[in-house]
């Protein structure tokens, strides 16, 4: 799912263990330079029974984010990639 946000536009990736997405929106006053970072957030339930239990939500956003890269990276108007870590 794809959805506007007032900074650029989000892709749901996975709703769990826990909410994964992707954010991309351009950096403020050009219209030329791009961000694009990864989100994985823990539902309200999540949290709470992390009170009581420990309760595993690891995702494996790195690969994630390996994926994402090899796509970016293969778009032809696409230059000047700096990636942070």
């Amino acid at each position: 799912m794809i959805t506007a946000k007032d900074f650029g536009w989000v892709i749901m990736l996975a709703r769990q263990p826990a909410m994964l997405w992707l954010g991309c929106g351009n950096i403020e006053g050009s219209t030329t330079e791009w961000t694009i970072f990864l989100v994985a957030e823990k539902t309200l339930l999540q949290r709470f029974q992390q009170l009581f239990k420990k309760q595993s939500t690891t995702l494996n956003s790195q690969q994630v984010w390996q994926q994402v890269q090899e796509i970016v990276e293969t778009i032809p108007a696409v230059q000047h990639i700096e990636w942070i870590k």
